[in-house]
């Protein structure tokens, strides 16, 4: 507890050395929450409730109930999705199961985590004379095998083979044998359960996952692990330039090399920030095993180098190998160390948690997270191993300890969300309480020293203290209270509006979208989505507009929505893209005083996005096109030092060319 209360002053610290404070504390993207100090924080009360408040059998079994039924709906869910019924959302027309969870992989994170937990709960309500209880368990959890292989991840289906490999191993060791034989019959039910439901025929033409997939497995490992070590997997010859630009005293200005609207592009679609019609050069053995190692890579250099896209003093600088970049800024540090990137697919997590800690809380949260998990281990195996709990504890025990040993082998490569993340952690409070629960039960070898005279005074003293602490709490009550009516209600209303925008858009008339995601953002200021929408929509109406005055007004409106939102966040990636391009098309119409605007926006986006080189080829285009020949020839020269790895960039051989 100690330990785990020190990661919150490190995630504090690391929040107030950030270089956006704000971000970090709120989120980067709503879209993708999990590792702000809004959530961190949360997870953490969460799991202190149920360490300090559970320590009875009651809420135990509650608490285990709520994660078996949870990954049961989800999984009944998912399996509508497989076979073509999703009466709430998209899932029906995608090849993997998403479930609720919006991606195939953040679903089988928090699967790994509940099928244990099933078989555990199954168990108990058999112990205690629920004949149903063992088919019910094999049942559920069958379905969420079924899911969980549907959904495709190898990460969490190695996770989950852990976990249950752990739970026989531990049930081996210290449950009695007609308990083992009880588990071991409930997974293979499972098993078989989730087969059946594998097997039953579904639209093929979507590319849903079966049986033909098992023998495939194999295959891609062994790809993945060639791609790794082959020197082709490496993006050698890529020449990193300086991250400044040069300077120059004077630029030109020629109005009539300067194309007459900027292109319109489309919003944000699945996994990527603007779609990028540009070929890309792709090895076949690609696989997720290599990319993840590449980005195991680049992030271990940056934690060596602590490089920043922008400016900080050498006192900060050295702060970050204690305590990181600062929640949710990894996405901004990552592309300093990144190889050539031939798509806007950024990298946010470093795809192993261990890892994204020490990139975002820096050593000291790392260590503190290590340090609260080997000790919550060693306390759950003392446990276990002085035999003398009751069976119901040491079942849903050896369930939860399964559960989080799936949970930190899925976790060595994937991805943790806020969805799961939650799960996590509370399973993690659970563990501590019940490991609480067996040393109040007066087992010997649990037992602990009587507390001092000294200590005992005070205790006594600290009684006289309730008054003021309960005035304290009230206070954190009514904080807590205030935040989540301003921010967390105020979010979900904002979604509801936007839903309509993005339906709205559809018409030929913008109006009503506009107005929706106007509404949105007056109520979460913080979601960049809903302004970048906005301008979106101004520009397509300006790129119709005949008369050059109603265009400028409406990009001149576009521009001044995302300005508000860069006030917040000035490295966002749309905001900052959308700005230049906007800027860009404002120049064109005439407004050149915006001429210095538009260089220092190229700048910041060609600088916040280095290892992107179609993005440094859009900066020498619009720096050919002004005129500013220095510039355009650094940036194009940057594109084309990195275009072997990524793709042909025509448009910056035409800007060095000009």
């Amino acid at each position: 507890i100690m330990a785990l209360g020190g990661f919150a002053v490190a995630a504090v610290a690391s929040t107030l050395l950030s270089p956006l404070p704000s971000v970090s504390v709120w989120g980067r993207d709503f879209g993708d929450l999990g590792y702000e100090l809004y959530s961190t924080l949360s997870f953490l009360v969460v799991l202190f409730a149920i360490a300090f408040r559970v320590r009875t059998r009651r809420p135990v079994i509650r608490l285990v109930i709520a994660v078996a039924g949870a990954g049961t709906l989800a999984a009944v869910y998912g399996l509508s999705q497989h076979f073509g019924w999703d009466p709430i959302g998209r899932g029906a027309d995608l090849p993997r199961v998403i479930s609720s969870f919006g991606n195939p992989l953040f679903f089988g994170s928090y699967l790994v985590m509940t099928v244990t937990t099933t078989v555990a709960l199954g168990m108990y309500g058999h112990i205690n004379g629920r004949r149903w209880a063992l088919p019910a368990a094999a049942l559920a959890t069958g379905m969420q095998l079924a899911t969980l292989w549907l959904a495709g991840g190898r990460g969490p289906w190695l996770g989950t083979t852990v976990g249950l490999v752990a739970f026989i191993g531990m049930g081996w060791l210290w449950l009695d044998r007609r308990l083992l034989l009880q588990a071991a019959g409930v997974i293979a039910s499972a098993v078989l359960v989730a087969a059946l439901l594998v097997a039953i025929p579904a639209d093929a033409g979507r590319g849903e996952r079966g049986f033909r997939d098992l023998f495939e497995v194999p295959g891609e490992l062994i790809d993945a692990i060639g791609f790794v070590f082959s020197p082709s997997g490496s993006s050698s010859g890529y020449a990193p330039v300086p991250v400044s630009p040069p300077t120059e005293a004077t630029a030109t200005f020629d109005p009539t090399s300067i194309a007459p609207s900027a292109p319109d592009e489309e919003g944000a679609g699945a996994g990527s920030l603007f779609p990028v019609p540009r070929s890309t050069t792709v090895d076949g053995r690609a696989g997720a095993l290599s990319g993840r190692a590449q980005i195991w890579g680049n992030a271990i250099d940056l934690a060596a180098s602590r490089d920043r896209p922008f400016d900080e003093s050498g006192v900060v600088r050295g702060l970050r190998v204690l305590f990181g970049f600062g929640p949710d800024m990894f996405f901004y540090s990552y592309p300093v160390a990144a190889d050539p990137q031939g798509s806007l697919l950024g990298v946010s997590h470093a795809h192993n948690y261990l890892l994204q800690v020490l990139m975002e809380e820096g050593l000291v949260g790392a260590s503190l997270i290590v340090a609260a998990a080997a000790l919550l281990l060693i306390a759950a195996l003392r446990v276990l191993r002085a035999r003398s709990a009751e069976p119901w504890l040491a079942i849903v025990m050896i369930g939860t300890l399964a559960a989080l040993a799936g949970r930190a082998v899925d976790q060595f490569g994937s991805v943790a969300r806020l969805s799961d993340l939650m799960l996590f952690f509370a399973l993690g409070g659970a563990l501590f309480a019940l490991t609480e629960i067996a040393r109040a039960a007066g087992h010997a070898e649990l037992a602990v020293a009587q507390p001092a005279p000294g200590r005992q005074r005070r205790r006594e003293r600290g009684t006289r203290l309730r008054v003021p602490a309960l005035l304290a709490a009230s206070i954190v009550a009514i904080v807590a209270s205030g935040i989540f009516l301003t921010k967390d209600v105020a979010m979900l209303r904002a979604g509801w509006f936007a839903a309509n925008g993005f339906e709205q858009k559809a018409s030929t008339d913008g109006d009503p979208a506009f107005r929706s995601f106007a509404r949105a953002a007056d109520l979460a200021p913080d979601v960049e989505r809903y302004a970048f929408e906005q301008a979106v929509l101004l520009r397509r109406t300006a790129n119709r507009e005949k008369d050059p005055a109603d265009a400028t007004r409406l990009l001149t409106l576009a521009h001044d929505v995302l300005a508000r939102y860069e006030e917040r966040d000035p490295h966002a990636w749309m905001t900052q893209r959308e700005l230049a391009a906007i800027t860009q098309h404002l120049v064109a119409l005439g407004d050149t005083d915006r001429i210095p605007e538009l260089v220092a926006r190229y700048d910041r986006v060609a600088a916040l996005m280095e290892a992107y080189p179609f993005v440094q080829a859009d900066a020498a285009v619009a720096m050919a096109r002004i005129g500013n020949a220095t510039r355009a020839l650094f940036y194009s020269d940057r594109a084309i030092a990195g275009e072997a790895a990524t793709s042909r960039l025509s448009d910056a051989w035409w800007a060095r060319g000009s």
